[in-house]
């Protein structure tokens, strides 16, 4: 078994490196096509385990990429901090289980937020404060199989952007293009701090475009990408553009990977333009109370890759609200 330290901590007078076999596991996990997610401690330290089957080449590299981007983004607040990854099960070097061991913060991420049902009380419960106006959709709780509305102060809407577009700003910054924006790979710490998780489509801009490969979550996925390929990190700013529409709404829409259909082009095609007039139709409506919010949203989600403005100037729009 090969086990790699990228942060230490200091437990008495002495340092202990985050190795799988020192890890003592709660009931608790979580499955998915990443792999699976599995709570613990080492000592008195809450840790979280992310474990990935490596089944080719492909995985291989992808996993490598991923810790690379991890440890580059590991020294910053944007990320949960990295403690350590290695490999078992290793029965060839396209065939073991990868694992990263990172603190566990009790996040919750975006999805869980606005899917959640009533956001106010999760955000009670957290200490937060009644700061502003409400927008009020009626949302599905699968959890309690109860209707609610959608809860969320303007100025938690407001922090919650800012946060996300932060972490997207500062990975470009350092020459990264995550290509899987989505809810679920925003995490709200216990600190209330925005952070980004899951680079394993992840890579550096430039080589993400001679790559031009078609990568990233239906719904979200740049429509760009889905046609023709990997284009540039405004394909990022498109999938944040339908996380900012879903925080500032509510809107759940269609079942996203409903036209994830490999079979038939066709109805992929319908499925694709019946859900970008679902998010034209959710504009005009977030327009008539937030015309500044609607307008960055349409900006960010235009079909010309021109016509989207940058990371910096998304961020300085959001201060100004």
């Amino acid at each position: 078994m090969m086990n790699h330290s990228v942060s230490n901590w200091k437990k008495g007078e002495g340092e202990k490196k985050a190795l799988y076999k020192d890890v003592e596991f709660g009931k608790k996990k979580r499955s998915g096509g990443y792999g699976s997610i599995k709570f613990g401690k080492i000592e008195d330290k809450k840790v979280v385990v992310k474990r990935c089957k490596i089944r080719s080449e492909t995985d291989h590299l992808d996993s490598e990429t991923e810790t690379r981007i991890w440890e580059s983004l590991s020294s910053t607040d944007l990320v949960p901090k990295l403690l350590g990854y290695g490999k078992l099960n290793r029965k060839s070097d396209y065939h073991y289980t990868k694992y990263f061991i990172c603190e566990d913060n009790r996040a919750r991420d975006i999805d869980d937020y606005i899917e959640s049902g009533n956001f106010w009380e999760i955000i009670k419960k957290e200490g937060g404060k009644d700061t502003g106006v409400r927008s009020r959709y009626p949302v599905w709780s699968a959890e309690d199989q109860t209707m609610y509305e959608y809860t969320m102060s303007r100025k938690e809407k407001i922090e919650i952007c800012k946060g996300m577009a932060n972490c997207l700003y500062k990975m470009q910054k350092k020459g990264f293009v995550h290509r899987d924006i989505k809810g679920g790979n925003f995490i709200i710490d216990k600190e209330r701090k925005v952070r980004l998780i899951d680079f394993g489509l992840s890579e550096e801009a430039e080589k993400a475009k001679e790559e031009n490969s078609v990568v990233g979550t239906p719904g979200y996925c740049d429509p760009l990408v889905e046609d023709d390929g990997w284009i540039s990190k405004k394909s990022d700013h498109y999938s944040l553009g339908v996380v900012f529409l879903r925080v500032w709404t509510g809107f759940l829409g269609p079942e996203f990977d409903s036209y994830d259909n490999p079979d038939d082009s066709e109805i992929n095609r319908k499925a694709r333009k019946n859900l970008r007039n679902e998010f034209l139709d959710q504009l005009k409506n977030l327009e008539k109370k937030e015309p500044m919010v609607a307008e960055l949203i349409r900006f960010m989600l235009s079909k010309e890759i021109s016509s989207r403005i940058d990371m910096k100037d998304i961020l300085d729009i959001l201060r100004r609200l």
